[in-house]
């Protein structure tokens, strides 16, 4: 809030920032250069509020059939962001509904390691080379993405963002897979205290 806060003095907006406190019309250019990072929290809070429905759903086995028409829904409302040329669905891009994808790939890879960790890591004696090749192909995967968007679209990249994040995602899914549970070449440099604690204090500080 003090970040909205700056970014009204700043631009002398106080209708905009009342807005903002309740994470509403948040894009990359309000306030700014606050939007540049709040925007995000939209889908952040969308996400925590609409999580605990989820769980509540999944451990009631009465209940639990819902999922399955709630994710066909997701999906079709998802495939219909993509492709929108009308502003009513192209606005919601910023929001979880244009973003869920991603936070099932990290709940997949969450729920993989509390099911099935122990066992993958024992796939490392038996073939040391898998971790080294995973990560080797999503990072080459995450070049190939940022090379073409570059050559494609030049300084307005970030403009094109919403049309390969996804695959980016999916790319960042198998690296940290690979890091999670093999021993790929130069793990040690990733995975490591110091790391631990930089990815914490970034995480604490991002928004300044």
């Amino acid at each position: 809030y003090l970040a909205v806060l700056i970014g009204a003095l700043i631009n002398n907006q106080w209708l905009v920032a009342l807005k903002s406190m309740f994470f509403y019309g948040i894009e990359l250019n309000t306030l700014w250069p606050m939007g540049g990072v709040w925007w995000s929290l939209v889908v952040e809070i969308q996400f925590y509020l609409l999580l605990p429905l989820l769980v509540w759903l999944a451990d009631r086995p009465r209940w639990r059939w819902l999922l399955l028409p709630l994710l066909i829904a997701a999906v079709l409302t998802y495939l219909r962001i993509r492709s929108a040329g009308s502003q009513e669905f192209s606005s919601m891009r910023g929001n979880l509904m244009g973003r869920w994808p991603v936070f099932l790939l990290g709940a997949a890879l969450a729920w993989n390691q509390i099911r099935h960790g122990e066992t993958l890591k024992l796939l490392v004696t038996r073939t040391p080379w898998l971790g080294t090749t995973l990560l080797i192909t999503s990072v080459s995967a995450l070049v190939l993405l940022c090379d073409y968007r570059v050559r494609n679209f030049g300084w307005l990249a970030h403009v094109f963002f919403f049309d390969y994040y996804l695959f980016d995602g999916i790319a960042w899914a198998v690296f940290m897979f690979a890091l999670l549970n093999f021993k790929p070449l130069g793990r040690r440099l990733l995975v490591n205290s110091f790391m631990d604690r930089l990815g914490v204090w970034s995480y604490s500080i991002y928004l300044l």
